[in-house]
């Protein structure tokens, strides 16, 4: 890997967190302000734009230390590809499908980070 770190890549109070809480408290306070309870009840329970830990185990414990469910987000920034997790974190454990669907994300975000370096980004499936 080319670059990693301990702490959250979108720390508390960076520029990306803030633009996020002000989209996410402006759309609150619109429905607040429009009186639509239904509306906001959803919007509350909408866990879309959150990423870390979940503190649930909806697949059992993996092992003793298994810290539950996380959900991150996979993006790019500066021209790199970046696994966003929300937390540090030791080790992810997923099924297939979830690991083929995190292939399938990378992918999709080289080709869009490469594409805007001009280069062609090939997949190997040359498992070992």
């Amino acid at each position: 890997m080319g670059h990693h770190g301990d702490e959250p890549f979108f720390p508390e109070g960076s520029k990306h967190q803030r633009e996020f809480e002000d989209k996410r408290f402006a759309e609150l306070r619109e429905m607040i302000e429009g009186g639509d309870r239904a509306k906001l009840s959803r919007a509350l329970l909408d866990t879309t734009g959150f990423i870390g830990a979940t503190g649930l185990h909806p697949e059992g414990k993996l092992s003793p230390d298994d810290e539950g469910g996380i959900q991150f987000r996979v993006g790019s920034e500066n021209g790199k590809v970046v696994l966003d997790f929300g937390k540090p974190i030791q080790w992810v454990g997923m099924d297939a499908q979830q690991a083929a669907d995190l292939a399938s994300s990378l992918m999709k975000w080289a080709r869009i980070v490469g594409r805007k370096d001009g280069e062609t980004v090939t997949l190997n499936l040359g498992a070992t």
